[in-house]
């Protein structure tokens, strides 16, 4: 077996091995703990099960089943008790750029082939997103994958023209609003002037599964949608804007509109809503191929832009020394420690070092606790400037100073 198998229970960051595809990777991956509750630790077998999947309609002697998918099977070893697999042959393992490119369509596929189980009433309600989520928890990733897969976060780069992100329950976003202001005629104080920021948390409606942007309005809301071509202000604009399930938030891919602007879904913060993950990919394409993004798909698609030449900033929880803080989607461990002290971090021995992340591992939930030490974060480990420390960090992690800060 090339690919390291973890072995313990903590994950690590590796580098310097060699893919099943006998490719080493351009990065360092986060191998995650042995996988399974039962403590799988087969060498290039992914497992990863989740009890209480079964839906309303499940039928016992005719489990239900996801379409062909080359990296990811589904099977029920008893009953309610989903199990998915990746064998010793899948991308997984396999460390290429092709492969991993690969490996996250399949990923989208074993995704929305949960999503139709669960529309048809087979898996439980909300089932799909948590399996999901789960395997990609499991898997080992390239430290640029990590947000990928757990929040479809995409920066602009040469190869995509848009940036965007998916809001997921857990997060917040931190709206910067700006307006024009006006005071005469080819007047140098002509422009944007700030007007404060707003807090909006994310959460789920446990009913529809629709996604909220704020708990207590999203109980007593029934507005009409509003959730138009027109532009977007206001809580009370996303939240009347229907029950959707998937949210996509993107960035202009030029630039942001300039004085006076022209108010449009291309030069602004654009926020788009599904009730399939297929629609999304729609959307996608649509808007980072400069297109219109389209108003159905398999069924109804909102697109929206902020007026006021708005930004918008997702954020996650973290703890630090056992206090939560939030930080913006994509920040690293190295980031985070630079804001309590120089980031130097040479020991080779993990032990020593005067800051340890933690990171959630779902199949220690119960019992042993929330967190898993991740190990062998070494200053400089990696060629090409990028070593442990840059690391992303996500919702439910943990750090915490060995020395008083």
């Amino acid at each position: 077996m090339a690919f390291p198998p973890s072995g313990q229970q903590y994950y690590r960051i590796a580098s310097g091995f060699t893919g099943n595809d006998g490719q080493q990777p351009s990065e360092p991956f986060l191998i995650p703990p042995e996988y399974g509750p039962q403590g799988i630790s087969t060498p290039g077998t992914l497992t990863v099960q989740v009890p209480g999947s079964a839906g309303p309609k499940f039928d016992t002697n005719n489990p239900p089943a996801l379409p062909a998918n080359a990296d990811f099977s589904l099977s029920w070893p008893s009953a309610g008790l989903a199990q998915i697999t990746a064998g010793s042959t899948s991308n997984v393992w396999n460390a290429g750029s092709t492969a991993r490119q690969t490996l996250k369509s399949n990923f989208d596929a074993l995704y929305q082939g949960l999503q139709g189980l669960e529309d048809q009433g087979q898996l439980a309600l909300g089932a799909a997103y948590l399996i999901a989520q789960r395997v990609a928890e499991a898997m080992p990733l390239g430290l640029s994958e990590i947000l990928l897969y757990r929040f479809n976060f995409m920066p602009k780069s040469t190869s995509n023209p848009g940036g965007y992100v998916d809001l997921v329950p857990g997060m917040r976003l931190r709206v910067e609003a700006a307006s024009g202001l006006f005071s005469s005629p080819g007047s140098a104080f002509n422009g944007y002037a700030g007007s404060g920021a707003s807090y909006w948390e994310i959460c789920r409606n446990r009913a529809d599964q629709s996604l909220l942007f704020d708990a207590f309005t999203g109980v007593i809301s029934s507005y009409a949608q509003s959730m138009t071509s027109g532009g977007a202000w206001g809580l009370v604009d996303l939240q009347s804007a229907g029950n959707m399930r998937y949210y996509r938030l993107f960035y202009p891919t030029a630039q942001f509109a300039a004085w006076p602007g022209y108010a449009s879904c291309t030069e602004m913060c654009t926020l788009v809503g599904t009730q399939y993950l297929e629609d999304i990919a729609l959307a996608t394409s649509d808007y980072t191929g400069g297109s219109t993004v389209r108003s159905s798909g398999k069924g109804p698609i909102a697109c929206t832009f902020f007026r006021g030449r708005t930004l918008i900033i997702p954020e996650m929880p973290i703890r630090v020394n056992a206090d939560r803080v939030w930080v913006p989607v994509g920040t690293t461990a190295r980031q985070l420690v630079e804001s309590y002290t120089l980031p130097t971090f040479t020991s080779t021995n993990w032990q020593s070092q005067p800051v340890i992340c933690y990171r959630v591992w779902s199949p220690a939930d119960v019992g042993t606790g929330l967190t898993l030490q991740v190990q062998y974060m070494q200053d400089g480990s990696f060629p090409g400037s990028v070593d442990a420390w840059d690391m992303p960090l996500l919702k439910g992690d943990s750090v915490q100073f060995n020395f008083a800060v």
